[in-house]
């Protein structure tokens, strides 16, 4: 499985900042056959939007989150891909008179899936952010193709999915709860804060075997960046030059 966190900063800079980890696993009959550590990067980018993925990853699904990211190798545009999401954002924004799912590429790919036996538990579901009429937002959209947004009553607008999303949930509840720090408000969280935040909650995620590795990436008005590699960078050379050191000990 996996976990995506996706967080709004509303302070400064308008934008969100997705945190997921980079763990791969293999399946041979239902059987874990072997786990590999940031082998997956599950947060997709386009000019004005990103996904992150959780759920079984089979062909269909595959097929359609590379169109949505190479549209040129698959005979598409990066116009027709934010048609896609906007259209799926508009059907979001008509509110419980709309009856159908605001994204139905995703219940077409479930509903197959689960025709060829994946279990309901591992199906695909999504977190999406997306710079639409002028603001960025964030959805996460559920295995029928629902959208739906973070509670904006709350102190932060936070969306987690995958198999550690309930982690996440205890551990802004007890951060929240915490009367030995500040007290969290959405008008402060600033890009920075909501790094910061993203970050300790995927710590702590990792105590679900299903999660390691991190990617970050951040969606503003300005377009998308994901730093995923970056990070995988500074910890090699960071763990080179620790093998160093213990080597120089003993010359």
């Amino acid at each position: 499985m996996t976990t995506i966190i996706g967080i709004k900063a509303s302070l400064g800079l308008e934008g969100v900042v997705f945190c997921s980890d980079t763990q791969l696993n293999h399946y041979v009959d239902g059987n874990l056959t072997k786990t590999e550590t940031d082998k997956a990067d599950k947060i997709l980018l386009g000019k004005k939007w990103m996904m992150g993925f959780a759920g079984a990853f089979d062909k269909d699904i595959s097929h359609f989150l590379r169109s949505l990211t190479q549209p040129k190798r698959y005979g598409s545009t990066h116009h027709d891909s934010f048609s896609i999401i906007a259209s799926a954002i508009k059907r979001y924004e008509l509110g419980t008179k709309y009856k159908k799912p605001h994204f139905p590429e995703l219940n077409s790919y479930n509903l197959m899936a689960l025709r060829n036996g994946t279990k309901l538990d591992d199906l695909s579901t999504l977190l999406m952010a997306a710079h639409f009429s002028g603001n960025v937002d964030m959805w996460e959209i559920d295995e029928f193709g629902n959208l739906k947004q973070p509670q904006k009553e709350k102190e932060i607008e936070y969306l987690a999915i995958g198999s550690s999303s309930s982690i996440v949930d205890e551990y802004f509840e007890r951060l929240l709860n915490d009367e030995t720090t500040d007290k969290i408000d959405q008008s402060r969280i600033d890009i920075p804060t909501a790094i910061d935040l993203a970050v300790g909650a995927l710590d702590l995620a990792e105590n679900d075997p299903d999660t390691s590795g991190m990617n970050i990436a951040v969606l503003t008005k300005n377009g998308a960046r994901e730093y995923g590699h970056s990070i995988r960078a500074a910890v090699d050379i960071a763990r080179k030059k620790e093998i160093e050191s213990i080597k120089r000990k003993y010359r």
